[in-house]
């Protein structure tokens, strides 16, 4: 398997500012998970060499979507509700309810917030 950096530029520039917001924490991991693990590149992608928010891909796959997909390369939106629902699927394997996550988002808002006011 090899990795490089997602060639949808739109994409990596989404993920490197909320890595810039995160502190280098995957912005794919609630905020109350992050560890050591979870800092980019995160443990996973370490290991597996899976990155869960596709900053990085791997060419055998990215070859397959692309005979897939063609010119049908997805949107920033796109990406993000996929990411998302993935998240919303792991909060529930932990037991983590709606309420939960949206305390969680409404966190991490207003952690951008105080960052953005501070830059």
């Amino acid at each position: 398997m090899t990795v490089k950096l997602n060639p949808n530029q739109e994409v990596v520039d989404a993920i490197r500012n909320r890595l810039k917001i995160t502190g280098n924490q995957c912005p794919c991991v609630a905020q109350y998970l992050w560890t050591e693990d979870t800092k980019c590149p995160c443990k996973t992608f370490r290991e597996e060499k899976y990155c869960c928010c596709h900053l990085y891909v791997d060419e055998e796959e990215e070859k397959e979507q692309e005979v897939e997909y063609e010119e049908d390369v997805p949107d920033a939106t796109e990406w993000l509700t996929e990411t998302i629902l993935r998240i919303i699927e792991e909060a529930k394997k932990v037991g983590l309810t709606q309420e939960d996550l949206q305390n969680a988002v409404d966190n991490i808002l207003k952690f951008q917030e105080t960052q953005e006011e501070n830059s």
